[in-house]
Formats: C-alpha cells, sequence, structure tokens
C-alpha cells in the first residue's frame, strides 16, 4: 500500500466520523471501495477513527515525525570504549573486542566500520625492510657503476662474471607435467610411483658471465664453503679464465681485465679471501652488505 493510498483512507475516516459512522462500517467501506488488499484493517480503522471521534476533528491525517529507537548500542560510550580498547592491541579481532568490551559483535563491527571507519587487513611481508642508511648506501653502488658503465659501456657488463652457492637436491622426482605422455583412447593411464623429495642436497658453486656458465664446481658431501675452499675455487676460476677467456685475463693498469660480483657471504669478506684476491689481482664490484 503506497503512502498516498493510506493518507486518503484517513480522509475517508474524518469524513465518515463527522457523518456519525461507527468503526465497523468505515472499515467495510473501505474494503469495498479499496479492496482487501489495498484497505486499511481492522485495528488501523479503529484507532484513526477513535482519534478524530474524540474531538480532534482537526487532527492531521499525515504521519508524525518521530525520532526513531535511541542509539543504545553505538553509543559515545561506547565508541570510546572499542576505540581505547584497540589502540591497545590493533592486532584483536571483533570477537576479542565484543569480549574485552561487553558488546555484541554485531554493534563493535559497525563501530568499527562506520564510525571509526576502520579496516582489518594483514600486514604486507616484504622480503628484507631496509633502513635510510641501507638505502643510501645501496644507492651510491648503484650509481658507482651507472658512471662506470657510462664510462665504459657495454664492456663494463661483458667483464663481470658472477657466482654464487645454490643447494641442489640430490634427487628431484618429476613433476606430474614431465610424466605427460601421448596414449590412444583404447590404452589405460599410466602410473606412477609418487615419490618425495630428499632431503640430501649437495652444494655447488657456479660462475657466469653474459655469455654462459664459466665454471661450476661441487662441495664435498657433508662439506659446506670456508674461506680455504672458497679461495681453491677462485684459482680454479683463473685457470678456466685463462683457458677459456685469454682476453679477459691480459692485465691493465696491475689490475685483471675481469670483474667478480659475488654477495658478501663469510668465505666471500673472509681475510683470507680478501687477501689472496689482492694478491693476484682480481678486481671486485661492490655489494651491499647482508642484513
Amino acid at each position: 500500500m503506497s503512502h498516498q493510498c493510506r493518507l486518503e483512507q484517513r480522509s475517508v475516516i474524518k469524513f465518515l466520523v463527522k457523518q456519525g459512522a461507527m468503526p465497523i462500517q468505515c472499515w467495510r467501506q473501505l474494503e469495498a471501495v479499496y479492496g482487501p488488499a489495498r484497505a486499511l484493517g481492522k485495528t488501523q480503522t479503529r484507532a484513526w477513527h477513535k482519534k478524530f471521534r474524540e474531538g480532534d476533528l482537526d487532527t492531521n491525517t499525515k504521519d508524525q515525525h518521530r525520532s526513531g529507537r535511541g542509539r543504545t548500542g553505538r553509543s559515545q560510550t561506547n565508541i570510546n570504549l572499542i576505540q581505547a580498547q584497540v589502540n591497545q592491541d590493533r592486532r584483536q579481532s571483533v570477537r576479542e573486542l565484543a569480549a574485552e568490551t561487553g558488546i555484541s559483535r554485531l554493534t563493535v563491527q559497525r563501530v568499527l566500520r562506520k564510525d571509526l571507519r576502520l579496516r582489518y587487513v594483514s600486514s604486507k611481508f616484504v622480503p628484507r625492510i631496509l633502513t635510510d642508511e641501507h638505502k643510501t648506501f645501496r644507492l651510491w653502488i648503484c650509481q658507482e657503476h651507472l658512471d662506470r658503465f657510462k664510462d665504459e659501456g657495454i664492456a663494463f657488463l661483458q667483464r663481470i662474471m658472477t657466482g654464487d652457492e645454490s643447494s641442489l637436491p640430490t634427487f628431484a622426482p618429476d613433476t606430474k607435467i614431465k610424466t605427460a605422455q601421448w596414449i590412444s583412447r583404447n590404452e589405460r593411464c599410466p602410473r606412477k610411483a609418487l615419490r618425495s623429495r630428499t632431503r640430501r642436497s649437495t652444494m655447488i658453486t657456479t660462475f657466469f658471465d653474459c655469455n654462459g656458465l664459466i665454471h661450476s664446481e661441487f662441495v664435498p658431501q657433508r662439506e659446506t664453503v670456508t674461506a680455504d675452499s672458497y679461495c681453491a675455487t677462485l684459482a680454479h676460476l683463473r685457470e678456466k679464465i685463462r683457458c677459456k677467456h685469454p682476453h679477459l685475463w691480459v692485465k691493465t693498469d696491475g689490475w685483471r681485465h675481469f670483474l667478480l660480483h659475488h654477495d658478501n657471504a663469510t668465505p666471500h669478506t673472509a681475510v683470507p679471501t680478501l687477501a689472496a684476491m689482492g694478491e693476484t689481482g682480481m678486481d671486485m664490484l661492490a655489494h651491499p652488505p647482508p642484513l
């Protein structure tokens, strides 16, 4: 029933009251004219009939403005209480806040969303959190490399040899895609036993440049990379460079023509390693310290 239809029926009741009609008569006439689906009910008809009959015929047929239900749950006191709990610990969930404050979960959620305008989000995981000092040092290294690239051009990149250690499992099972094969429609799908990756692994040290792999060396089982073993690996690398890349072996101003690029792991920055590199004239690119 529309609002305009209700106002019309109230005006009809007011007219019938002035004629001396009873409530049941008013209701029957409304039902006959507007139909059972649109006519006012008996209770509503009786209420408006009583209001007009008691001498208040000048009463307006429109609904009076009502303030509505008071805000008992989302009161300012509860808002301040929830905000204080959130400021103490921002990781509390809605259920925990409701248990601490004694307010319903629905009210707590409405206060957080609508009144405090807060969102419940998870932290974004990043590999490292850099300080201003770390960022400044990395910027300085990048700028130094850019300056060398501007001076030497593409030859600067061709001189770089990158080295690093990696752990390889002794057995890596085939993936599901690797086992795919063509079969006829009449053949059954082949089956293969599921095998897990072995826990034992082998350490390998590799060196490569822009043209590909130069030298690789496996670390013996149950051993790790130390300063002495890394110095021996560098000696093998120098021999490979002398044989495979003689143009990079030539000295320029007392230094080898190639540039070694590796991270700041302990074997790479140990005193014996730095001493061996200094004796052989190996030039190393700057690398930021580990975090």
